[in-house]
């Protein structure tokens, strides 16, 4: 059986800018069989704020072991020296999160790092499962499979953002895009000077100097064929995509 996943992939969607924006994200501890139930539902139900974004993610060991487990709270800009990571293995909401979700948190806890890593509760955007979110960062990624979870680890380099990074969820709605092409920018070029966003219809850009040369980065909103997740139907969805060529990120001299 085709997955909702599979499809996305197949069907070449980007990552890029598409991460589950909130003001506020909480991770409730619960066991992982208790993720669906009635009583999970009261809880997200009593987390929610009037003209504030909320997210009500809940988390666990994978072997359901709870001891230890506190209510943890995340905004941006939050000062903590511990590094948390989630990985959403929620097979009830889609088979995809658990089928790709479930190694690569048993591979990510098999390196043996210092950071807190859990399984977790749907973290949203199924068809990019396996999704991982990291805190304080507010980053999230997608696609991560067990091969690539020491890759994960190291840190960030060019091609896995390009690849897997789907931004942070702290950006506004207006500004994820220009966040994460200012981390592509950095990431390929180092120190540039000059930066300046610009917008245009359905166009977001950046425009910088390097090395006495007038470049830009783009992303471009076109309308995306997808699966939302396992069963749906095929729809039409506008996204943001950051226009590429077979070399990498395609950068034109700046107007």
């Amino acid at each position: 059986m085709r997955t909702c996943s599979d499809y996305s992939i197949e069907n070449k969607e980007s990552l890029a800018m598409t991460p589950e924006i909130a003001d506020t994200y909480i991770f409730y501890p619960l066991a992982i069989t208790e993720w669906h139930t009635d009583a999970a539902k009261k809880i997200k139900l009593q987390n929610k704020e009037e003209g504030k974004r909320i997210k009500t993610i809940f988390y666990s060991r994978l072997n359901n072991d709870m001891r230890g487990l506190k209510t943890l709270f995340f905004t941006e800009n939050m000062k903590i020296s511990e590094k948390y990571i989630f990985v959403c293995v929620d097979g009830k909401k889609n088979m995809c999160c658990s089928k790709y979700g479930i190694n690569v948190l048993t591979s990510l806890l098999n390196k043996k790092t210092n950071n807190n890593v859990f399984a977790c509760s749907h973290l949203g955007g199924c068809r990019f499962a396996t999704n991982v979110i990291s805190f304080p960062s507010g980053e999230m990624f997608g696609r991560l499979r067990e091969e690539n979870a020491e890759e994960f680890l190291q840190g960030n380099n060019l091609f896995f953002v390009k690849k897997y990074y789907r931004g942070n969820v702290f950006s506004s709605l207006k500004d994820h895009v220009i966040e994460c092409l200012k981390k592509c920018i950095l990431l390929q070029y180092g120190e540039v000077q000059n930066l300046s966003v610009f917008y245009k219809t359905d166009i977001q850009g950046v425009s910088f100097t390097y090395k006495n040369k007038n470049l830009e980065m783009m992303a471009v909103n076109k309308k995306i064929e997808i699966i939302s997740k396992c069963g749906d139907s095929i729809t039409y969805r506008d996204r943001w995509v950051i226009e590429e060529n077979a070399g990498g990120f395609e950068i034109t001299p700046a107007v």
